[in-house]
């Protein structure tokens, strides 16, 4: 892990221009059918929404201080900044540890010196009627006015590098992501401050993410950013294109209820998650995978026939932080809520749960745990609730800024969370950090079709008048020189397993 932290902090610099590269529909085309992740930003489009050269420029280096080695002169880096710029990944096992990044230049001798400042080892070379800039962490291949290029973690023998670039600059129509992808196509025509796009189903292979019993996503997400001041937007559709999920698709038709939400203990929680399922096709889709429905065989013993839980739930829930812990006390304030269906089989689950000593009863339809003092376990007419607050406040969504709507939302702040957190804890500088430079973040996902759902995003920055994009920027920054006081591994060439990796390369380097 920090032979690759070294890595990427050699390459930074490259993700930072490239992206800063501008439109253009050919580049696209250079993308191949077995891309599983593409990352796009619009430089121009930035530039724009209230950006200039200047102040994004600015950012990084430092223009505090005067220059060091390693600084990069922007209108020295020969890349065009009025062209799109690219950076994706393809599934399978040869390529797995492999970006790509697509790079249109306007002078061929400014970039190789670029690239010299990133990679010192970086040599030119001509072959296959191309030019070459090569060196210990990247391949370029120039040919007319773009360079296609790779980093690699472990940088791959020189011959297949090469191959795998020349590959992307020969595709066939059939071998174009653009071709062979409709929901990518038109992710391409939008306009955007920033993009990304992702195969899920090769992703999640290729990734290795575990899905448990669940059956590993097949489809398609595409999203776009948009850079605001005091604010960043995400835009994003889901496309399923599982036959057996569909059956399905309709479990999160409905929105979450008003009325469910405004029964949240809090004025002004710090933090609200919440969802809605249809509990008939829950059941129907639980029931339908044997390792899923062997879960809740233990329910049994409470008294309740097989899959009788799913009647007794009414499919909306949500879990809030209400408030940091008080003086004295460990936990913060938290309460989860469920809607229910059938009070009677409720009542009688919780009083068997009584009687085997799961839990303690304190009053009618009232109980606690043993091991947690002031939780309260209340079972209402139509809800259940178990907290640790005593609250009787009511939740008013239109208290909190952006608050979303949807059957998935979330909403968290960030300054109130990060009270919340002790501060021995190694993430509490860190989540403070994060607080001063981001307010809150509001999100939720909507029923489209079957096929298609959508997920909108908003995360607000405490600066109100600055473009989100210098704001993230300078949290980059800020993180950076985090890092270097408090490094999160240790330092030095004892902490390598490889004695002949480089220690990390900061940026002023």
């Amino acid at each position: 892990m920090l032979v690759l932290q070294s890595r990427i902090n050699r390459f930074l610099p490259f993700v930072f221009l490239i992206f800063f590269a501008c439109s253009s529909s050919r580049d696209f085309e250079l993308i191949p059918s077995d891309a599983k992740l593409v990352m796009a930003v619009d430089f121009k489009n930035l530039a724009l929404n209230a950006l200039s050269f200047d102040n994004l420029f600015s950012q990084s280096p430092d223009s505090s201080s005067k220059p060091k080695k390693g600084d990069i002169a922007f209108d020295k880096t020969g890349i065009d900044y009025m062209r799109q710029g690219l950076a994706f990944q393809r599934a399978g096992a040869a390529y797995q540890e492999r970006v790509y990044m697509i790079v249109p230049i306007t002078d061929k001798d400014e970039f190789f010196d670029f690239c010299k400042t990133i990679d010192s080892t970086a040599v030119r070379s001509k072959s296959y009627e191309m030019e070459w800039i090569t060196g210990q962490s990247i391949t370029f291949g120039v040919k007319d006015k773009t360079a296609v290029g790779q980093f690699d973690k472990f940088q791959s023998e020189d011959s297949k590098s090469k191959t795998y670039l020349r590959e992307l600059l020969e595709l066939k129509p059939e071998g174009k992501l653009v071709q062979t992808k409709p929901h990518f196509k038109e992710l391409t025509d939008k306009s955007y401050d920033a993009s990304i796009w992702v195969d899920l189903g090769k992703f999640t292979e290729d990734a290795q993410i575990p899905v448990g019993a669940f059956k590993k996503p097949t489809g398609e997400f595409s999203g776009i950013l948009d850079f605001q001041d005091g604010k960043i937007e995400l835009t994003a559709d889901g496309f399923n294109s599982d036959p057996e999920s569909l059956k399905y698709a309709k479990m999160m038709e409905k929105t979450i209820e008003g009325s469910f939400l405004e029964r949240i203990p809090s004025s002004k929680p710090m933090a609200v998650m919440a969802f809605r399922v249809d509990m008939d096709q829950f059941k129907t889709m639980i029931e339908s995978n044997q390792q899923l429905a062997s879960m809740f065989d233990g329910l049994q013993v409470l008294g309740l026939q097989k899959g009788e839980i799913f009647s007794i739930l009414g499919g909306q829930v949500s879990i809030s932080g209400l408030e940091p812990a008080p003086a004295g006390e460990m936990f913060p304030k938290v309460s989860l809520q469920l809607t229910i269906r059938d009070k009677a089989k409720a009542s009688m689950a919780f009083e068997n749960m009584a009687n085997v000593g799961m839990i303690i009863k304190t009053g009618p339809d009232l109980y606690t745990h043993p091991q947690v003092p002031g939780l309260a376990i209340r079972l209402k007419n139509d809800m259940l609730e178990v907290s640790n607050s005593a609250s009787t406040q009511k939740f008013d969504p239109k208290n909190l800024e952006d608050f979303p709507s949807g059957n998935f939302i979330a909403w968290f702040n960030f300054a109130d969370i990060a009270k919340a957190i002790p501060a021995g804890l190694p993430v509490s500088a860190g989540m403070n950090e994060f607080a001063g430079y981001w307010k809150s973040i509001s999100m939720a996902s909507h029923y489209e079709s079957p096929e298609h759902s959508t997920l909108r995003a908003t995360l607000t920055s405490t600066k109100s008048d600055q473009n989100a994009f210098l704001t993230m920027a300078e949290f980059a920054k800020s993180l950076q020189k985090m890092q270097k006081s408090q490094p999160a591994f240790p330092q030095g060439p004892e902490a390598y397993n490889n004695p002949s990796e480089e220690p990390p390369m900061s940026l002023e380097e």
